[in-house]
């Protein structure tokens, strides 16, 4: 079972959680000194996450849970926390952090609704409800649930477009609101008009409320960047300027191997092979050296960056070479694996080897369904792939 809203949803749903919870209305602004502000805890804590620690995250986040004014953005804090730790570290798929992320969300949703009955002058009841219902939405769709992801997104939305209207001037608020308008206008023509039944879409409006998050809201900057590198990247093919937003992202956060990651994604779109291979070995140096949140597990990562670039420069040897080094020796049974084992396909069926290729989509076919990847393989299968200079290797 589909729908269009399902469309929207497993593009977006798990940054329109994170967008929802990293608001904090202004009713906090005078309360304390900084350090102990619930405006410090929550700005720490998520810079923590793109940090990809999560127990300085956490710690952030409790603090806020202990406090009656604050507990529910602590909650919140606590669950997207949980979902970020099972996506990046657990590949979705861990039965004790799934246990983890599913009692925080039912703690924190009972939460809501006895909050929901009291008044909600700043919005932030509304707020937290739609970033908790926006998170379990995404958990459901991963679990192939579509009817309770469809009913708890469409809510999402709703509860985070009330806390809009109940206050203006939450700015990183618009940034869930903008990147429902902008997706639910860039889906295909046949699937757009029955999304109009849900809520009409407003591509232009949507960029200008992502932008107006970044550059106005307390805490959103960097999730606002994040949607505008997936827009730039993925649908407008506006490649310079994702490259842009990606410089000033790991301007933000320069400790952070996610940012560094998402960059390499973007410099592979633009074709820039000697900086992509640049780049990828930079970031396989700051394994080496340690870093907190460059982590060993992540090598395959930046190894498969670098195969890229060989790959981009016709060094097809080079490339096939280092992809089995990671399909070989760092197999974690993760979705980057598996879109190695993809690429090395590709990179066969450029050097002319169509049976090596076709051993490696069957390959692919064979492993966790993520990321479109049996779609993709299935494709290459029936036709060669062939690289083209408007088409991402």
């Amino acid at each position: 079972m589909s729908s269009p809203f399902l469309t929207i949803a497993k593009r977006f749903c798990v940054g329109f959680a994170l967008s929802l919870s990293l608001a904090v209305p202004s009713v906090f602004a005078e309360e304390g000194p900084p350090s102990s502000s619930p405006r410090n805890n929550i700005s720490e804590g998520f810079v923590a996450l793109y940090n990809l620690d999560y127990v300085t995250a956490r710690r952030n986040f409790q603090v806020l849970v202990d406090s009656p004014s604050t507990e529910l953005l602590g909650y919140t804090g606590l669950v997207v926390t949980s979902w970020w730790e099972l996506t990046n570290e657990y590949d979705e798929n861990d039965p004790a952090a799934e246990k983890e992320f599913l009692k925080l969300v039912e703690r924190s949703v009972v939460l809501c609704k006895k909050r929901m009955a009291e008044d909600d002058p700043h919005g932030l009841t509304h707020l937290c409800y739609g970033a908790l219902l926006g998170i379990k939405s995404r958990w459901e769709i991963v679990q192939g649930q579509w009817l309770k992801a469809y009913l708890d997104g469409k809510q999402a939305y709703k509860l985070q477009y009330k806390a809009v209207q109940i206050n203006p001037q939450l700015y990183d608020a618009y940034l869930g609101v903008g990147i429902f308008h902008y997706y639910t206008d860039t889906l295909p023509k046949l699937l757009k008009i029955l999304t109009w039944l849900v809520i009409r879409g407003d591509r232009e409006l949507g960029i200008q409320e992502i932008k107006s998050a970044m550059t106005q809201g307390q805490f959103s900057s960097q999730a606002a960047k994040c949607f505008l590198i997936d827009i730039y990247s993925n649908i407008e093919k506006n490649y310079p300027e994702a490259d842009r937003v990606c410089v000033d992202l790991r301007v933000e956060l320069p400790e952070s191997s996610f940012a560094h990651l998402v960059h390499l994604m973007a410099i592979q779109n633009l074709k820039d092979w000697p900086r992509l291979e640049k780049e990828s070995n930079e970031y396989l140096a700051r394994i080496e050296r340690g870093l907190p949140s460059y982590r060993p597990a992540y090598k395959n990562r930046g190894l498969f960056a670098l195969a890229n670039s060989y790959m981009g420069m016709k060094r097809y040897d080079d490339a096939i070479a280092l992809y089995s080094k990671i399909i070989n020796e760092l197999d974690n049974g993760d979705r980057w694996v598996t879109w190695t084992i993809l690429q090395r396909g590709k990179c066969h069926d450029l050097k002319g080897d169509r049976a090596a290729a076709r051993a490696d989509y069957q390959r692919v076919l064979k492993r966790r369904n993520v990321w479109l990847f049996h779609d993709h393989a299935k494709k290459v299968l029936k036709n060669p792939f062939v690289s083209t200079p408007d088409q991402p290797i």
